[in-house]
Parts: C-alpha cells; structure tokens; sequence
C-alpha cells in the first residue's frame, strides 16, 4: 500500500511543470483504490483494501524524449523526477514518432480528488455468497474465487495547457467449482460488473451448476480437429487478443497475420470469416465506458507519447 501523502494531485501537477526546464513536459497522476474479497472452499478467506499512486513525467527536449517515475510523496521528490526525466531526454536520441504535443485546456472536474471504492461495495455479495456455500455443500461442490472493484482516477497535464481526468470502474467477479467427491471436475464463471448491487449472483451459479453437471460425462477422442461451441466470454476473451494485433505499423512492416503473405501491403479489404464479424471500440458503449482520450507512458506500435491527451472515438476495426 503506497501512501497517498499530504500533496494534492493539483499541487503534484503544478510542482512538476513548474520544474520543468524541457521543450514539453507530461505529467500523468493514476491514484487507484481498490477492494478485493476472496473465498475457497465454500468458505470466505480473505478481504481488504488498498490505495497506489503512479506518478510519470515525460520530458520533451527537441525530438527526444524521457520518461521517469516515481510516487509524487512530496515535492522535492517531484522535481527531483522532472529532473530525471529530462537526464533522461538529452541521453536519448531523436524519436521517431516526434511531434507537437496536444494542446488543451482544463477540465471541470480537473481539481477533484480521486474517486474511492471500499469493503462495503461487496456487502451484498457477501450475503448472496453466503447462501450459495450453503447450496454447494448440499450439491458436494466446492466455490473457489475472488471479486474485485476499483476506481482508477487518471489526471493528464501538459506544458501546453491541457488538463484531463477520468474515473475509471472496474470489476470483476470469478467463481470455480468443484465436485468434492472428484476435484478432477471443475468448472468456471465469471462477470465484469461495475456496480456490484446489480450483480446477479444466483445466475452465475446456475450457469456453474451446469457446466459442473456437463463434466460429469467424459469422452475420450482420438486427436483431430473438432468443431468447438465456445460461451460469449471466452469468445470476447479471444476478440481482445484479436483488435491487439491489428495495429497498422507491424502489418505494413510483415510483421503480424495481417500483413499480406506475398509482402509489401496489408490485408485490408480481405473477408477473414464466412461468418458475419464486426469488431469496435467505443470509450463511450453503455455499461464498457473507458478513458475518451489517450494516456500513455511510453511509445510502441499502438500509440505515441506525443498523442496523450488526444480524443478517442469509436473505431471500426472489422465491418461486415
């Protein structure tokens, strides 16, 4: 657990710009407060509550850049990380992705503090959890599994006058079950529900009694290749792998399935599946908000220091 200390975000931020000596300066605050509940056995384990804080700054000093971390305690330690930072930058050599730095300004909400989860979000699915060890043990099954909520609040300042901030929920719920009498059977669920009063735990459990039900039967196949049914969420699991590797530079560059085998180009415009497919992110889809502008630490394939702070939109990456 790391201290979130008597500096206030807002006097975090300003300490930092006004320490910097650089082209550009970003300064990127994530404090997150996160509860977590854990159980096994049928039976309730572990709980509790932690607090951490992120504190980067990224130097722009011509066409190169550095970037330093640290937690922001107080505010010789934040000049001592814009000064880092900056080291950093005239030791590095020219970015590729160089380029002017968004520009901006403050936000409403820029000056609040960050948003806090505690213990009492799992209050009534610890009730719900209670009858449910009680119904495993009269089935001879076993619970195994965790919740998880946080509340990870991102504040982005720049040189430039721009000021962000987003809360961002988050949750998670993961159930395993086991047959007591033959602990080879397991089977699992799970939901992401951010507000977990509308969590619909009996649901999750059902679901769970069948697939354990479904176990109870075994098959034994030769190798081969077999026509698979997957559920919605393993199926979502696999399209999130999917829209990672669908970065641009890698496919132009032959380095990914999206690049076209004969080389030199892309696949774009091939049909990858009979089936019809559509694959978008949204920071604005009902019940998947996510952060609406850019926030990020370090360059890659995906995206660019030098973009923090800007707009994030619903994209297209497959269309039928």
């Amino acid at each position: 657990m790391i201290g979130t200390g008597s500096m206030g975000t807002r006097e975090r931020v300003d300490t930092a710009l006004a320490a910097s000596r650089s082209d550009g300066c970003l300064v990127l605050v994530t404090e997150t407060s996160e509860a977590t509940l854990r159980w096994a056995n049928s039976t309730m384990t572990t709980n509790g509550h932690t607090t951490s804080r992120q504190f980067s700054v990224v130097s722009v000093i011509g066409d190169s850049v550095g970037v330093v971390g640290g937690t922001g305690t107080d505010a010789d330690e934040v000049r001592g990380v814009v000064a880092a930072s900056e080291d950093a930058a005239r030791q590095s050599g020219p970015a590729r992705d160089a380029a002017p730095l968004v520009t901006g300004a403050a936000t409403a909400d820029f000056a609040e503090p960050a948003a806090q989860t505690s213990i009492g979000v799992f209050a009534q699915l610890a009730e719900q959890l209670a009858a449910a060890f009680g119904e495993s043990r009269a089935r001879g099954d076993l619970l195994y599994g965790f919740a998880e909520h946080r509340l990870e609040t991102s504040w982005l300042a720049s040189s430039t006058g721009l000021r962000r901030r987003w809360v961002q929920p988050t949750g998670t719920i993961e159930i395993n079950g086991k047959a007591a009498d033959d602990l080879a059977r397991s089977a699992w669920v799970g939901d992401c529900p951010v507000d977990f009063t509308t969590l619909e735990l009996d649901a999750l459990t059902r679901e769970l009694r069948r697939r354990l039900d479904w176990s109870a039967r075994r098959l034994d196949l030769p190798a081969g290749r077999y026509e698979t049914i997957l559920p919605p969420s393993a199926t979502a699991d696999l399209m999130i792998d999917l829209v990672q590797e669908m970065d641009g530079r890698p496919a132009h560059e032959g380095r990914s399935a999206f690049s076209a085998p004969s080389g030199g180009g892309t696949r774009v415009g091939e049909r990858l599946t009979g089936m019809p497919l559509a694959l978008v992110t949204d920071p604005a889809e009902p019940d998947l908000r996510s952060e609406p502008f850019l926030t990020t630490i370090a360059s890659s394939d995906a995206v660019s220091v030098f973009d923090n702070g800007a707009p994030l939109g619903r994209t297209e990456w497959l269309r039928d």
